[in-house]
């Protein structure tokens, strides 16, 4: 899929940056995680893409208010800020792919793992 419009390019961005692409990216498409990770053109094919969320408007804008913070100040106001957009946008993402809360806690857990190390 290759889109032609900047909301749709947006869009598509916000889903793959999303928890859930991370996670099915890290445990399903890197067949060596000890090696340097990379992702070939056939993997990105394989990449979840929701596209009954790429006609979310309100999607498209939370991807657009995050571009905009990133290319701003980085205060502590806009940390808080970026964080609670990523929720926002990881609901959306969780939501559309009726993930339950089960699998919810997985993906939250994997990356609360992460950031320990």
């Amino acid at each position: 899929m290759i889109p032609k419009d900047v909301q749709t390019i947006y869009n598509l961005l916000g889903q793959i940056s999303s928890k859930l692409c991370s996670y099915f990216y890290r445990e399903c498409l890197i067949s060596n995680p000890k090696q340097y990770p990379y992702l070939q053109h056939y993997d990105a094919l394989k990449l979840p893409v929701n596209v009954e969320l790429l006609e979310n408007e309100r999607f498209t804008s939370l991807i657009h208010d995050m571009i905009s913070l990133k290319k701003g100040n980085k205060d502590a106001d806009s940390q808080i800020t970026e964080h609670k957009l990523n929720a926002e946008i990881n609901e959306f993402v969780y939501e559309a792919y009726k993930l339950n809360p089960l699998e919810i806690g997985v993906i939250e857990k994997y990356f609360e793992k992460q950031v320990d190390k």
